[in-house]
This record gives structure tokens, sequence and C-alpha cells, in this order.
């Protein structure tokens, strides 16, 4: 027997499958079979603030390790000008996600 070659099959009974819960098995009327309704407002809500509050991390994360190395003496003025320039694009669209997310929250909508 060579390694590509499987090995055969000595057993001469069938082999029953694995004891545990199938499908089939499930009862209908069991907790573990039902969906849950999802409000899709609710849903909706939690997923802006939540994306709110990872890029505004985020943005607060990089400008602070880059303030903290500049101040250290780690970067030269001109390089802590370019990071800052780099980051604009990022603070941007922290600021159009925390304008939605508080514009989205007025009455009525």
């Amino acid at each position: 027997m060579n390694a590509s070659t499987p090995p055969e099959d000595t057993r001469s009974e069938p082999v029953e499958p694995d004891e545990g819960i199938f499908e089939d098995d499930v009862p209908k009327d069991n907790p573990i079979a039902k969906s849950r309704k999802v409000d899709l407002s609710v849903h909706l809500a939690n997923t802006r603030r939540n994306m709110a509050y990872g890029i505004v991390g985020v943005t607060l994360l990089l400008y602070c390790v880059a303030t903290a190395v500049a101040i250290a003496g780690g970067l030269e003025l001109a390089t802590f000008v370019q990071i800052v320039a780099t980051l604009s694009p990022l603070q941007a669209l922290a600021a159009a996600t925390v304008g939605f997310f508080f514009g989205s929250h007025r009455e009525g909508n």
C-alpha cells in the first residue's frame, strides 16, 4: 500500500451513524427550532451605533498614538504633519459618521 491508495475496509458489518441530534429529530415545538423576530429599525440603529463607535474609536486611537510618539520625540514635525494629513480622510469619515448618527436621531426619524 502506498500513500495514494486508501486502506481497504475490512469490516463486515455496516457502520451506524454516531449518536446525536439531527435536524429531523428536533421537534417543531422545541424553542431551538424557533426563529426569533428582529425589529429592523432596532437592528439598523445598533449597527449604525457600533459602526460610529468603531470608526471614531479607531480615529481617536490613531491620532493619540501619533501625538504621543511626536511628544516623546520619536517624530519630527514634518513627519507628524504628514501623518496628520494622511489621517484626514479617516477624520472626515468619522465626522460624517457622527453627523449621520446624531442626525438620524432627530424626532420624527
